[in-house]
């Protein structure tokens, strides 16, 4: 894995800024219609060039980054990116539920909240440690479903559980190193909340090109293709 490329390859684009803007706006704006269905459907065209970019990486075209445009293409491979991440956190959907149905009875009848408060209670800690658990489990499991599915474009290659298992354990030291450095990555790009709340749209975007170069790197090992080349960023 070439961590450091991951970090400083977008600065080679030419076109850098305007892309970082394009992102940024968009990302603004759905924070600020996240109530509202054309939030959801805004993150469709950002995760499209989220995928698009990790392909290219895969395919060892790092730079230039993908142009915003043909927004129907972003549109339907972003939208694939996140029916795949809904169907993989619908059982953790389905345990905040379990979890929280577990005070109605409180709410309704508070005078039995004495009663019923420890049975409450232990079936909540037991429900709280199986949502860890499954949550665990799915956010281990999904940047391979996204991978798989970038490979195929086939969204039913997202739930091949037994392929993505192989490939998991193929290459677990390198699968929790872009895991774990995505979580970093997210840190990071926090930080751009304090140009008064707004940069952190625009770090966010260039956290996102982060990722989309560490999980390239590890589809093209699913490809076969190995780690990028060093000379592939040799002059760009």
């Amino acid at each position: 894995m070439d961590i450091s490329s991951a970090f400083t390859y977008m600065k080679n684009d030419e076109n850098l800024m305007m892309k970082l803007l394009i992102g940024g706006l968009i990302m603004l704006v759905v924070y600020f219609t996240s109530g509202f269905l054309v939030g959801i459907v805004l993150l469709f065209p950002y995760y499209g060039y989220w995928l698009h970019t990790m392909t290219q990486v895969r395919d060892g075209r790092p730079i230039p980054l993908p142009e915003w445009g043909n927004w129907g293409d972003l549109f339907s491979k972003g939208g694939m990116i996140f029916v795949i991440a809904l169907v993989y956190n619908l059982p953790v959907l389905l345990f905040t539920c379990c979890i929280g149905a577990l005070f109605i009875p409180i709410m309704i009848a508070p005078e039995m909240a004495e009663d019923i408060l420890p049975v409450v209670g232990i079936m909540f800690a037991c429900l709280s440690c199986i949502f860890s658990i499954i949550m665990t489990l799915a956010n281990i499991m999904l940047p391979a479903a996204w991978i798989r599915y970038a490979q195929t474009e086939q969204i039913s290659s997202a739930f091949e559980f037994k392929e993505i298992l192989a490939f998991i354990r193929n290459n677990i030291a390198d699968y929790l190193i872009v895991i774990v450095m995505s979580w970093v990555v997210s840190f990071i790009a926090s930080f751009g909340i304090i140009l008064c709340g707004i940069g952190v749209f625009f770090t966010g975007f260039w956290g996102t090109l982060v990722t989309a170069h560490l999980y390239g790197q590890l589809a093209a090992k699913m490809n076969g293709i190995g780690n990028i080349p060093e000379t592939e960023y040799i002059g760009l």
